[in-house]
């Protein structure tokens, strides 16, 4: 792969190395659940597993399908069907699950259904792509029903949700399967551990939902925007994710007598602000969020903003004045609410080494007149930058686990983030990627002491540079192409494959028809991982704080094996290019630490 800047932006460029290691042509995982029904083959798979739609049904054979959650958790399974002649029809129902020990119920309300969906690939990312369609989209199918085409395969993903409070215990059920006339009943195991993955996620998170992006593919994009909006907050909450569209209080300048000559007073009304920062830290659970602040000078590598509190710029003999006003307050009520340790400014991004001076005096009027607002920059530890920035964040590429660790030992945070860098051999967000990619950069995270992920946007759909007169489709062009960064009109600067786009608009624009008001957004497999990801997360963390908590009352014996278990395993990730496209080693390991928190606990 080679990178190359063009007027200031980065571009990739592919060039083939070896045959694709993640899309696959059979299907390594899997098992059949049944035998053939109505014409069609059916079986379980990994939810990491990227099926292409001539995979063959494998030989193995399973009688249930088993899977296992902590309380307020989800969990997926998917399953593929077949045809190898005619087009075929098919209906999965799920039952309720029960304990027949307890009476304990889960109903089937909490599983959601979906029909994984494929878009066209014509440009692979990078080494590990290939042409062809891939798996990605998760179409909603409230009914259960959904066809096969003739000689392919269909994958179906199952989303079970165990709430809060509930009981520990082996819940059963059963899925049917219906087509050509023809049931069958497969039973389902839902093992349910005895501990409750806490409301808000281990992880902080900062992703980039802007619902603006969505609306131009709905009919009547005015009517759709709350709707938008809270759908996407809700589906992000869901994964453990908060968005990092930011907040700004309101305020105005008040004039001594009106005269504009003289020094404001900076008046705020909090009002709008703490609603919405309470409805996101309450409601959604978020972990971060992105306080949009004036008087800030700020930017990119490839343009600047000047500082500026509405008409008083730097320079003004007044500015200093009420920029100190302005930060002060803010400093005050975010630690009056107690949320110093949600909010955090984003003001520059990815600076280069030119850009250090600019950055460091303006991110110091931060710390010099807002100290408790965290400030958080998208770079590599710097000495020279030290001083100004409160979490790093550099993509993960740049990460340097010896200078992390020294920051991380001095009170700072690290994150990191991916975007159309980099590619392979890293973990990427790509859809040519292997599927389960998102779920091991958590336990890299975890692995190296990573604090907080980052991505810079959920929902980028078009780019208005390389489609300058239309909208585009991500289900038929599902390449992130760059917008801005200087470039001509129609350029088309590849990004990669899903850049930036972990949802696509809703269903209709598959077809290529424009959305009702009420249409929901359509989530992704990717999506997915990155929960399963922050749920991982979220089980390291709970054993790490109860070995933390019970050290003294533990014997030798038993404190070793918890210590092993904290340690990312080398058969999940070895370093940042070394990690396991086979889910197996994340998902038995998983189950011995949840088995270990049941036993510690």
């Amino acid at each position: 792969d080679v990178y190359k800047r063009q007027s200031g932006g980065w571009s990739a460029e592919y060039r083939a190395k070896e045959p694709s290691k993640c899309l696959l042509a059979r299907d390594p995982y899997g098992a059949r659940i049944c035998p053939d029904i109505g014409g069609l083959s059916a079986w379980e798979t990994s939810p990491a597993a990227k099926l292409a739609r001539t995979c063959p049904a494998p030989k193995a054979a399973r009688k249930i399908i088993s899977i296992s959650a902590a309380a307020n958790e989800r969990e997926s399974a998917q399953l593929a069907f077949r045809s190898e002649g005619k087009r075929a029809r098919a209906r999965i129902a799920m039952s309720d699950l029960a304990d027949p020990e307890t009476g304990a119920k889960i109903p089937s309300e909490n599983v959601e259904m979906f029909l994984v969906g494929y878009v066209p690939i014509s440009r692979p990312t990078d080494s590990l792509g290939e042409r062809g369609d891939w798996p990605d989209p998760l179409l909603r199918i409230n009914s259960g029903e959904f066809e096969v085409a003739e000689n392919s395969t269909q994958p179906v993903w199952l989303r079970f949700f165990v709430p809060p409070g509930a009981r520990r215990g082996t819940y059963l059920g059963e899925l049917e399967i219906s087509s050509g006339g023809e049931s069958r009943k497969i039973p389902v195991s839902l093992r349910v551990y005895g501990f409750e993955l806490p409301g808000t996620p281990a992880v902080r998170s900062a992703v980039g939902a802007f619902e603006g992006n969505l609306l131009p593919y709905y009919k009547d994009p005015k009517a759709a925007g709350g709707r938008v909006a809270e759908d996407l907050r809700r589906k992000l909450s869901e994964a453990g994710i908060s968005p990092y569209n930011a907040l700004a209080p309101d305020f105005r300048l008040e004039y001594p007598a009106g005269d504009r000559s003289k020094t404001p007073k900076v008046a705020f009304d909090w009002k709008r602000f703490d609603e919405r920062a309470r409805e996101l830290v309450e409601k959604f659970r978020v972990t971060a969020i992105k306080l949009h602040v004036e008087g800030i000078g700020g930017g990119t590598f490839h343009k600047r903003t000047k500082a500026k509190i509405r008409e008083i710029a730097e320079g003004d003999p007044r500015y200093e004045a009420v920029l100190a006003d302005y930060l002060g307050q803010i400093d005050r009520h975010i630690a009056e609410n107690g949320w110093e340790n949600i909010f955090y400014t984003y003001t520059f991004d990815e600076p280069e080494e030119k850009d250090y001076p600019f950055v460091r005096r303006e991110l110091g009027k931060i710390k010099r007149h807002a100290p408790r607002v965290k400030t958080m920059l998208t770079e590599q530890p710097s000495e020279e930058l030290e001083s100004a920035v409160d979490i790093w964040c550099p993509v993960t590429r740049e990460h340097s686990p010896e200078a992390c660790a020294g920051q991380i030992k001095k009170g700072k945070e690290i994150w990191w983030y991916i975007c159309m860098q980099p590619q392979a051999p890293y973990v990427g967000i790509f859809i040519d990627h292997p599927g389960i990619d998102l779920r091991a950069w958590l336990w890299q995270s975890f692995k190296y002491g990573v604090s907080g992920i980052l991505v810079w946007s959920s929902t980028y759909m078009s780019s208005h540079t390389a489609y300058p007169d239309s909208l585009q489709n991500p289900y038929a062009d599902p390449m992130s192409w760059a917008s801005g960064y200087s470039l001509p009109k129609g350029a088309k600067s590849a990004w990669g494959n899903g850049d930036g786009r972990l949802f696509y608009p809703p269903e209709p624009l598959s077809r290529g028809e424009r959305a009702e008001a009420g249409d929901e957004v359509v989530g992704t497999m990717r999506l997915e991982m990155l929960r399963e990801g922050v749920e991982d997360y979220g089980y390291l963390t709970i054993l790490k704080n109860l070995l933390r908590e019970k050290s003294e009352t533990l014997d030798a014996k038993t404190r070793a094996e918890l210590e092993r278990l904290l340690s990312v395993p080398e058969g999940i990730t070895r370093s940042m290019t070394e990690y396991s496209y086979d889910p197996a080693p994340i998902e038995t390991r998983r189950r011995e630490i949840a088995e270990a928190i049941e036993s510690a606990q």
